[in-house]
């Protein structure tokens, strides 16, 4: 399996954009830090900016000496409700064996983007929201299966044609609060 950070492409890139137009708050979380490209994008804007990844991004650390970089599997670390805004750009490529975790997403491509937000669901307040990049190559499906199951309001905030494909950033929030 493959042991390497996720460095910043395209699709962090648009992640980064819409990072920037986000409104000042307490405290936010990036799970999948990759190399730390988005960390930059909002640390002046949370009193606390905290990555997590399961490659501990020795270069993220020096890209951003601002923001607390852990070594963790997603948000498995943290207490519940403790973010005001948690996103995530996970490995979202449909495949049938993750072998690469920087890009592999699973079965549909959304096995893995959904572990992830599974775990940003625990560790958001209810007040929070979550960013999530998915491409329209991914089992959509089941990703608004799993959303309507756990009661997860979901809106499309953005788009972006690439290649072959469209990548989407969603807002959700828990407990389906549209606040």
């Amino acid at each position: 399996m493959n042991a390497q950070s996720y460095t910043y492409a395209e699709d962090s890139k648009f992640m980064g954009d819409v990072l920037s137009t986000l409104e000042p708050g307490l405290s936010f979380l990036e799970i999948g830090v990759g190399n730390g490209g988005n960390q930059r994008v909002v640390r002046n804007k949370f009193g606390l900016v905290v990555g997590t990844d399961v490659v501990y991004p020795h270069e993220a650390k020096l890209e951003n000496p601002f923001a607390e970089m852990i070594a963790a599997d997603r948000a498995s670390c943290f207490r519940s409700s403790v973010f005001d805004v948690v996103a995530f750009n996970p490995p979202y490529i449909p495949t049938d064996a993750i072998q690469d975790r920087a890009v592999d997403g699973g079965q549909g491509g959304v096995e893995v983007p959904i572990a992830f937000l599974e775990s940003a669901l625990t560790v958001v307040k209810g007040t929070g929201k979550i960013l999530l990049l998915l491409s329209s190559e991914d089992d959509m499906k089941t990703f608004e299966k799993f959303c309507s199951r756990n009661h997860v309001y979901v809106r499309k905030i953005a788009e972006r044609r690439l290649f072959f494909e469209t990548l989407t950033i969603f807002e959700l929030r828990p407990n389906a609060s549209k606040t």
